[in-house]
């Protein structure tokens, strides 16, 4: 058995061990859902990029509050692209909502089974958000799924210098920013990993990439779903 193999099979187990473990979970056919409840959910049966790209989503822009599973960015058009993916991996969709005041828009939905899915299976939190850690099965996952989480962590919290050629990822985390700067360095992407100090004496961590070369490795080995960044990194190949 091969080692993507073998990590697919953990995350099948995984899957397997969240749905028979709760006895409030019915199958129906393909799908899922609670007792006396209408509506059914689809969980993915297999580690894909799209679940790791929305892990890591989740993990940059997105927090998880009892049932509900909600994730924020400013660009209405990237939440067409965000429900579209959520559809597609748990079968339902997405209510969005715009805070004029933030001038953001919010993706959300309720659902008692992708929370605990999330939770158990990817590990997670619910609640305030505490240290980032990368879940095991991404980070013992084939490459193209580490590739595809560290995708979703730069379409939340990355930046697109197409004048300086440059690219980062900021995280407070520093465990997190080592495993992207390996992802990177294993896709031939040239990376910085640096840490700075807040005012407010929180550690921040920035990965950054720069250089047409790097940079074009980038966007052809990691790229991005957010229609703004893409847009940018589209700019710096035509000045470039």
């Amino acid at each position: 058995m091969t080692v993507t193999a073998r990590r697919q099979l953990e995350y099948s187990d995984a899957v397997r061990r969240f749905a028979t473990t709760h006895s409030e979970i019915l199958r129906v056919g393909s799908r899922f859902t609670l007792t006396r409840s209408p509506h059914l959910v689809k969980l993915p049966t297999e580690l894909n990029n799209e679940l790791c790209w929305l892990v890591g989503l989740i993990q940059g822009d997105g927090n998880i509050s009892g049932t509900r599973v909600l994730i924020c960015d400013s660009e209405k058009r990237f939440h067409v692209t965000i429900s579209r993916k959520f559809r597609e991996q748990f079968g339902i969709a997405l209510n969005v909502f715009h805070d004029r005041n933030r001038n953001s828009y919010y993706s959300y939905v309720k659902s008692r089974i992708v929370t605990d899915f999330l939770a158990e299976v990817f590990g997670l939190p619910k609640g305030k958000k505490r240290r980032l850690v990368v879940p095991h099965v991404i980070s013992s996952g084939p490459l193209e799924c580490r590739a595809a989480y560290v995708r979703g962590l730069f379409d939340a919290e990355g930046y697109v210098s197409s004048r300086q050629a440059a690219l980062g990822i900021t995280i407070s985390d520093l465990s997190v920013a080592r495993f992207v700067s390996k992802v990177l360095n294993d896709l031939g992407v040239k990376c910085l990993l640096r840490t700075r100090h807040r005012l407010d004496g929180r550690r921040e961590c920035e990965v950054e990439t720069y250089g047409g070369d790097d940079l074009r490795t980038f966007i052809a080995r990691v790229g991005t779903e957010h229609c703004l960044k893409a847009h940018r990194l589209r700019k710096f190949v035509q000045l470039h």
